[in-house]
Order: structure tokens, then C-alpha cells, then sequence
């Protein structure tokens, strides 16, 4: 995880001076109900709790601590739902807890440089990104975004499309293409994933869903860059070739005519040819 480096902070254990007596009553109870709610996953309830418990006992580095982390937990969580002025909100308030932390200065920075990435203001974007390169210049180098996120993510699909789990790296990569539509990591790990996939789906014999695997395979590829270009000069021309032809042959395998007629006609559109593919169709189709 991005802040498992913060997660040592997170026991309170027992308070360092007077802490667990103070003139409203002991906050032993408060530090205990922040960390059953922590273990349960209720992190607004835990902020809270630990957050009465530090105005109580400012002096306690402790509870600070625990507050801290458990900042940087819920601001991990908004970072997977790309909730990133949430995720920004919870950091800064950890870092003016502890602004001598480097992994939480360079935490924030990453979340502020994704944020940056993602904005639709120049203006903001420029503020984010001043912002992300003070707390650390090393995040942004060049103007491209260290996004260890899209990083674990796209480890973690890999794996999965080299152990040949398919469908669950197929739907991992669908996610992130929608996160993050414009690099060409994600959408051509995605069009392999569904390419491999149609070819198990036809070795299972179930021809039609391979079929509907490799017309997605061609629709991602159609929406890349080089492909919306005039006569699709921009696409990489044995991998699409590859994707449209296996879609041919499933529909053709499925029995399913009009779906191999429409897959030859985009075919063509591209400026690929497959004769035999075209013959099968006719003979198909001869009798109909």
C-alpha cells in the first residue's frame, strides 16, 4: 500500500506522560473505541475518535501518531476511488500533524501530482503540481506523474494475464482503462488480455463469447491514438490484424453469420483482407 510505511504509528499503547488522565476524565476509552473502529473499518469514526482525544491531550505524541496513520489509511482508501480532494484533505491534515515525516511529505506529493493529472483547470493543475514538487521534486520529473498506484495496479494485472487468469485481469485492466484512458500501458495490456481471452474462450468452445471478447479487443484498439487517425496509419498492424481475423473465426465457429459478416466488413474498412474467411461465409451462408 502507498502509506503501509505509516502504519507503525498506529498503536497507541499506553500514554506518554499524564495522558491518560486529564481534567474531562481519562481518554482511555476514547483511544480504545478509535481502535475498534479502526479494526472494523469505520476510519471516519476512528479519525474522529482519536481526533477528540488529541484535543484533550495535545501534549500526547501517541495519539497523534495514531491519528496520523489513521489519516493516511482513509486517505488510501479515497485514492483507490480516485477520490483524490478527499484523499488530499486527510494528508495535509497528517502532514501539519507531522511535517518531519518523508514518507508522509512524499505521499502527499504523489496524491497532489495525480490530482494535478486528472484536473480539467490549467490553472489548478499548475497550483497542484507547485505544490507536489515542493514537498518532494522527485515525484514530478518532466511533467509525467510517478503514479505508484497505476503501477501496483498494472503489476497485479500482469500477473494475472501471464497466469492465464483472463476474465479477472481483463475486468482489473477495464477499471483502469477508465481511470487512466490516456496511457498506452493500460490499453495495450487490456488488448492483450482480451485477445488471450478469446483464443481460451475458443479452445472451451464457447466461440460466441469469445467473439464478444475480441469485438472489445477492436473497440479498444479503434480508440487509441494512432487508430482515429485518417486510414488508421496509427495502429500497430499485426496485433490488430490478429484481433480482427480470431473475431472472424469465432463468430464463423459460433455458427453466427451476420456477427462474422459485420467482423469482415470492419476488416475491409481497415484495409485487411482474409479471402478464406470470406469463402467460409459464403458457404455459411449459401443455403440461408
Amino acid at each position: 500500500m502507498l502509506l503501509l510505511t505509516l502504519a507503525s504509528a498506529a498503536s497507541c499503547g499506553g500514554p506518554t506522560g499524564p495522558a491518560s488522565e486529564v481534567p474531562g476524565g481519562s481518554v482511555a476509552p476514547l483511544i480504545e473505541r478509535a481502535e475498534r473502529m479502526r479494526e472494523r473499518g469505520a476510519l471516519d469514526g476512528a479519525v474522529e475518535t482519536y481526533r477528540e482525544a488529541l484535543d484533550r491531550t495535545p501534549w500526547n505524541d501517541r495519539i497523534k501518531s495514531a491519528l496520523v496513520a489513521t489519516l493516511a489509511e482513509r486517505a488510501d482508501k479515497y485514492r483507490d476511488e480516485a477520490r483524490y480532494p478527499d484523499a488530499v484533505t486527510d494528508l495535509e491534515a497528517a502532514y501539519a500533524l507531522k511535517p518531519d515525516d518523508p514518507a508522509l511529505s512524499r505521499n502527499l506529493s504523489v496524491v497532489l501530482a495525480e490530482q494535478a493529472a486528472r484536473s480539467q483547470s490549467g490553472a489548478e493543475a499548475k497550483r497542484l503540481r507547485a505544490r507536489a514538487a515542493e514537498l518532494d521534486p522527485t515525484v514530478v520529473q518532466e511533467g509525467q506523474v510517478v503514479d505508484s498506484a497505476l503501477e501496483r495496479k498494472l503489476e497485479l494485472a500482469f500477473d494475472l494475464v501471464e497466469r492465464d487468469q483472463l476474465e479477472a485481469a481483463a475486468a482489473q485492466l477495464e477499471r483502469l482503462n477508465t481511470q487512466y484512458p490516456d496511457d498506452a500501458r493500460v490499453t495495450q495490456l487490456l488488448i492483450q488480455a482480451l485477445v488471450r481471452r478469446g483464443a481460451q474462450l475458443s479452445e472451451q468452445g464457447s466461440h460466441g463469447r469469445a467473439g464478444e471478447a475480441l469485438d472489445r479487443a477492436v473497440e479498444v484498439y479503434v480508440g487509441t491514438p494512432g487508430c482515429r487517425a485518417p486510414g488508421w496509419q496509427g495502429c500497430p498492424g499485426q496485433d490488430v490484424r490478429m484481433a480482427h481475423h480470431n473475431r472472424v473465426v469465432a463468430y464463423l465457429n459460433a455458427f453466427q453469420p451476420a456477427q462474422a459478416a459485420d467482423a469482415l466488413a470492419a476488416a475491409r474498412r481497415l484495409g485487411l483482407s482474409f479471402p478464406e474467411l470470406e469463402s467460409e461465409l459464403a458457404r455459411q451462408t449459401e443455403f440461408d
